[in-house]
Protein backbone atom coordinates (compact mmCIF):
# COMPACT_ATOMS: atom_id res chain seq x y z
CA UNK A 1 0.00 0.00 0.00
CA UNK A 2 1.86 3.37 -1.00
CA UNK A 3 0.98 6.12 1.48
CA UNK A 4 1.66 10.11 0.30
CA UNK A 5 3.17 12.49 2.59
CA UNK A 6 0.75 15.24 4.03
CA UNK A 7 1.47 18.90 2.76
CA UNK A 8 2.95 19.98 5.52
CA UNK A 9 6.37 17.72 4.91
CA UNK A 10 6.32 19.32 1.59
CA UNK A 11 8.57 21.92 1.68
CA UNK A 12 11.52 21.59 3.82
CA UNK A 13 11.01 21.11 7.59
CA UNK A 14 13.25 23.95 8.71
CA UNK A 15 10.61 26.61 8.43
CA UNK A 16 8.30 24.87 10.04
CA UNK A 17 10.64 23.71 12.91
CA UNK A 18 11.18 27.25 13.80
CA UNK A 19 7.54 28.02 13.66
CA UNK A 20 6.80 25.12 16.24
CA UNK A 21 9.97 26.63 18.26
CA UNK A 22 8.53 30.53 18.31
CA UNK A 23 4.79 28.59 19.38
CA UNK A 24 6.21 26.62 22.03
CA UNK A 25 8.17 29.49 23.36
CA UNK A 26 5.49 31.46 23.51
CA UNK A 27 3.12 28.63 25.48
CA UNK A 28 5.85 28.28 28.04
CA UNK A 29 5.83 32.18 29.00
CA UNK A 30 2.54 32.25 29.51
CA UNK A 31 2.51 29.48 31.67
CA UNK A 32 5.71 30.99 33.63
CA UNK A 33 6.69 28.34 36.32
CA UNK A 34 3.96 26.09 35.63
CA UNK A 35 4.64 22.21 35.96
CA UNK A 36 6.42 20.91 32.65
CA UNK A 37 4.29 19.76 29.80
CA UNK A 38 4.10 16.21 29.94
CA UNK A 39 4.99 15.06 26.24
CA UNK A 40 4.61 11.30 24.35
CA UNK A 41 5.04 10.44 21.34
CA UNK A 42 2.80 7.62 19.86
CA UNK A 43 4.15 5.38 16.95
CA UNK A 44 0.95 3.71 14.87
CA UNK A 45 0.51 0.81 12.32
CA UNK A 46 3.45 -1.16 13.75
CA UNK A 47 4.19 -4.71 13.30
CA UNK A 48 6.09 -4.59 9.80
CA UNK A 49 10.24 -3.84 9.67
CA UNK A 50 11.13 -1.24 6.50
CA UNK A 51 13.66 1.19 5.71
CA UNK A 52 11.28 3.78 7.12
CA UNK A 53 10.57 2.34 10.08
CA UNK A 54 14.27 1.90 11.10
CA UNK A 55 15.12 5.40 10.12
CA UNK A 56 12.30 6.37 13.21
CA UNK A 57 13.58 4.09 15.40
CA UNK A 58 17.70 5.51 14.54
CA UNK A 59 16.08 8.85 15.72
CA UNK A 60 14.54 7.97 18.83
CA UNK A 61 17.15 5.76 20.21
CA UNK A 62 19.70 8.26 19.12
CA UNK A 63 18.15 11.31 21.61
CA UNK A 64 17.17 8.91 23.89
CA UNK A 65 13.53 10.12 23.90
CA UNK A 66 10.52 7.78 24.95
CA UNK A 67 8.19 5.96 21.96
CA UNK A 68 5.27 4.08 22.51
CA UNK A 69 4.69 2.14 19.76
CA UNK A 70 1.18 0.42 18.74
CA UNK A 71 1.34 -2.90 17.25
CA UNK A 72 -0.81 -4.27 14.87
CA UNK A 73 -1.03 -8.30 16.11
CA UNK A 74 -1.96 -10.14 12.99
CA UNK A 75 1.02 -8.16 11.79
CA UNK A 76 3.43 -9.49 13.89
CA UNK A 77 5.64 -13.38 13.94
CA UNK A 78 8.74 -13.81 15.46
CA UNK A 79 11.21 -13.42 12.38
CA UNK A 80 9.88 -9.95 12.10
CA UNK A 81 9.44 -8.98 16.06
CA UNK A 82 13.19 -10.11 16.40
CA UNK A 83 14.33 -7.46 14.00
CA UNK A 84 11.96 -4.56 15.08
CA UNK A 85 12.76 -5.75 18.59
CA UNK A 86 16.65 -5.26 17.58
CA UNK A 87 16.18 -1.67 16.61
CA UNK A 88 16.24 -0.72 20.69
CA UNK A 89 18.53 -2.67 21.54
CA UNK A 90 20.83 -0.01 23.05
CA UNK A 91 18.20 1.34 25.14
CA UNK A 92 14.39 -0.78 25.44
CA UNK A 93 13.38 0.84 28.13
CA UNK A 94 12.84 3.85 26.10
CA UNK A 95 10.03 1.58 23.80
CA UNK A 96 6.59 1.11 25.41
CA UNK A 97 5.26 -1.97 22.93
CA UNK A 98 1.14 -1.90 22.98
CA UNK A 99 -1.42 -3.58 21.47
CA UNK A 100 -3.21 -2.08 18.08
CA UNK A 101 -6.14 -3.69 16.98
CA UNK A 102 -5.95 -6.89 16.21
CA UNK A 103 -5.75 -7.39 12.34
CA UNK A 104 -6.70 -3.49 11.69
CA UNK A 105 -9.46 -4.02 9.61
CA UNK A 106 -12.20 -2.32 9.21
CA UNK A 107 -16.16 -3.62 9.83
CA UNK A 108 -17.87 -0.36 9.86
CA UNK A 109 -20.59 -0.05 7.38
CA UNK A 110 -20.07 1.90 4.26
CA UNK A 111 -20.31 5.37 4.31
CA UNK A 112 -19.81 5.19 7.97
CA UNK A 113 -16.52 6.30 9.55
CA UNK A 114 -13.55 3.81 10.11
CA UNK A 115 -13.83 0.99 12.93
CA UNK A 116 -12.50 -2.31 13.87
CA UNK A 117 -14.40 -2.38 17.41
CA UNK A 118 -17.20 -0.01 16.69
CA UNK A 119 -21.22 -0.60 18.04
CA UNK A 120 -21.80 -2.97 15.00
CA UNK A 121 -20.17 -5.49 16.49
CA UNK A 122 -20.70 -7.92 18.89
CA UNK A 123 -19.42 -8.45 22.63
CA UNK A 124 -18.50 -12.11 21.73
CA UNK A 125 -16.61 -10.75 18.26
CA UNK A 126 -15.03 -8.01 20.27
CA UNK A 127 -13.90 -9.91 23.45
CA UNK A 128 -12.77 -12.50 20.95
CA UNK A 129 -10.79 -10.08 18.91
CA UNK A 130 -9.28 -8.08 22.05
CA UNK A 131 -7.75 -11.55 23.75
CA UNK A 132 -6.28 -13.29 21.06
CA UNK A 133 -4.60 -9.85 19.80
CA UNK A 134 -2.91 -9.68 23.44
CA UNK A 135 -2.06 -13.08 23.79
CA UNK A 136 -0.63 -13.22 20.38
CA UNK A 137 1.33 -9.87 21.59
CA UNK A 138 2.10 -11.52 24.70
CA UNK A 139 3.34 -14.79 23.46
CA UNK A 140 5.96 -13.00 20.92
CA UNK A 141 7.14 -10.47 22.77
CA UNK A 142 6.79 -11.56 26.14
CA UNK A 143 7.42 -8.92 29.24
CA UNK A 144 8.50 -6.38 26.45
CA UNK A 145 4.45 -6.07 25.95
CA UNK A 146 2.20 -3.99 27.75
CA UNK A 147 -0.75 -3.80 28.28
CA UNK A 148 -2.23 -0.59 26.41
CA UNK A 149 -4.91 -0.52 23.81
CA UNK A 150 -4.92 2.21 20.53
CA UNK A 151 -7.87 1.26 18.80
CA UNK A 152 -7.66 1.73 14.81
CA UNK A 153 -8.78 5.06 13.83
CA UNK A 154 -8.83 5.89 17.03
CA UNK A 155 -12.05 4.99 17.63
CA UNK A 156 -14.46 2.33 19.45
CA UNK A 157 -17.42 1.70 21.37
CA UNK A 158 -18.15 1.73 25.19
CA UNK A 159 -18.67 -1.66 25.03
CA UNK A 160 -14.79 -2.25 24.02
CA UNK A 161 -14.19 -0.12 26.86
CA UNK A 162 -15.86 -1.86 29.16
CA UNK A 163 -14.45 -5.67 27.78
CA UNK A 164 -10.99 -3.88 27.92
CA UNK A 165 -11.32 -3.55 31.68
CA UNK A 166 -12.25 -7.08 32.09
CA UNK A 167 -9.29 -8.39 30.10
CA UNK A 168 -6.73 -6.24 32.06
CA UNK A 169 -5.58 -3.84 30.16
CA UNK A 170 -4.18 -0.71 31.97
CA UNK A 171 -5.19 2.20 29.29
CA UNK A 172 -6.31 2.88 26.42
CA UNK A 173 -5.07 5.27 23.38
CA UNK A 174 -7.53 7.38 21.38
CA UNK A 175 -7.84 11.39 19.86
CA UNK A 176 -8.55 14.03 21.93
CA UNK A 177 -11.11 14.95 19.48
CA UNK A 178 -12.48 12.07 18.32
CA UNK A 179 -16.09 12.09 20.71
CA UNK A 180 -14.01 9.04 22.87
CA UNK A 181 -16.27 7.20 25.32
CA UNK A 182 -15.27 7.58 28.66
CA UNK A 183 -14.38 5.52 31.45
CA UNK A 184 -13.59 6.06 34.74
CA UNK A 185 -11.44 3.44 35.53
CA UNK A 186 -9.53 2.63 31.87
CA UNK A 187 -7.03 5.99 31.85
CA UNK A 188 -6.99 7.91 28.23
CA UNK A 189 -3.74 9.69 27.45
CA UNK A 190 -4.73 10.79 24.41
CA UNK A 191 -2.78 12.24 21.07
CA UNK A 192 -3.69 15.50 20.50
CA UNK A 193 -1.47 16.63 17.59
CA UNK A 194 -1.65 14.70 14.56
CA UNK A 195 1.80 14.69 12.54
CA UNK A 196 0.98 12.65 9.60
CA UNK A 197 -2.37 11.85 8.48
CA UNK A 198 -3.47 14.96 7.98
CA UNK A 199 -6.23 16.42 5.80
CA UNK A 200 -5.87 19.62 4.91
CA UNK A 201 -5.11 20.32 1.00
CA UNK A 202 -2.91 23.80 1.60
CA UNK A 203 -0.26 24.56 3.08
CA UNK A 204 -0.44 26.89 4.77
CA UNK A 205 -3.55 26.08 6.07
CA UNK A 206 -1.91 22.90 7.25
CA UNK A 207 0.69 24.60 9.10
CA UNK A 208 -1.80 26.62 11.16
CA UNK A 209 -3.91 24.29 11.99
CA UNK A 210 -0.74 22.38 13.31
CA UNK A 211 0.44 25.00 15.35
CA UNK A 212 -2.76 25.20 16.44
CA UNK A 213 -2.99 21.83 18.03
CA UNK A 214 0.52 22.27 19.26
CA UNK A 215 -0.58 25.28 20.99
CA UNK A 216 -3.46 23.89 22.65
CA UNK A 217 -1.85 20.96 23.50
CA UNK A 218 1.22 22.76 25.09
CA UNK A 219 -1.00 25.02 27.07
CA UNK A 220 -3.02 22.36 28.43
CA UNK A 221 0.22 20.83 29.92
CA UNK A 222 -0.79 17.33 28.10
CA UNK A 223 0.73 16.75 24.91
CA UNK A 224 0.52 13.39 22.42
CA UNK A 225 1.91 13.45 19.04
CA UNK A 226 0.80 10.39 16.40
CA UNK A 227 3.45 9.06 14.34
CA UNK A 228 2.19 7.44 11.08
CA UNK A 229 6.01 6.18 9.91
CA UNK A 230 4.82 4.79 6.51
CA UNK A 231 3.34 8.24 5.75
CA UNK A 232 7.22 10.25 6.07
CA UNK A 233 9.23 11.62 3.61
CA UNK A 234 12.63 13.42 3.96
CA UNK A 235 11.27 16.76 5.46
CA UNK A 236 9.26 14.73 8.12
CA UNK A 237 12.10 12.50 9.35
CA UNK A 238 14.32 15.95 9.48
CA UNK A 239 11.47 17.70 11.52
CA UNK A 240 11.15 14.92 14.58
CA UNK A 241 15.57 14.94 14.35
CA UNK A 242 15.36 18.49 14.85
CA UNK A 243 12.50 18.70 17.64
CA UNK A 244 13.40 16.12 20.23
CA UNK A 245 17.13 17.76 20.88
CA UNK A 246 14.99 20.95 21.42
CA UNK A 247 12.37 19.42 24.05
CA UNK A 248 14.91 17.86 25.75
CA UNK A 249 17.17 20.63 25.98
CA UNK A 250 14.13 23.11 26.91
CA UNK A 251 13.60 21.01 30.47
CA UNK A 252 10.20 22.41 30.50
CA UNK A 253 8.66 18.89 28.76
CA UNK A 254 8.98 15.60 30.57
CA UNK A 255 9.32 13.03 27.65
CA UNK A 256 7.29 10.08 28.27
CA UNK A 257 5.84 6.48 27.71
CA UNK A 258 2.73 4.82 28.61
CA UNK A 259 4.53 2.91 30.99
CA UNK A 260 6.17 5.75 32.33
CA UNK A 261 3.06 7.17 33.26
CA UNK A 262 0.55 4.54 33.89
CA UNK A 263 3.56 3.04 36.78
CA UNK A 264 4.04 5.99 38.63
CA UNK A 265 2.32 4.98 42.08
CA UNK A 266 0.23 8.26 41.65
CA UNK A 267 -0.56 8.49 38.04
CA UNK A 268 -0.32 11.94 38.80
CA UNK A 269 1.18 13.10 34.96
CA UNK A 270 -2.61 11.50 33.24
CA UNK A 271 -5.00 14.10 32.11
Amino acid sequence: MKYSPSVLWQSPADELLRKTGSCLEEVLDRRGDSAPVITFFRADDIGVPGRKFTRLMEIFQQHRVPLSLAVVPLWLYKSRWQTIRSLCDTAPSLCCWHQHGRMHRNYAPEGEKKQEFGPNRSAEQIRKDLAEGKKHLENIMGKDFYPVFTPPWNRCSAETLRLLEELSYKAVSGMQDARFPASPRLPNPAVNTDLHTRKEKDIFRAQSAFLAEIRQASAGGFWGLMIHHQRMNDAAFAFLDGLLPRLKKSGRFRLMHFRDMLERPDKSVLP
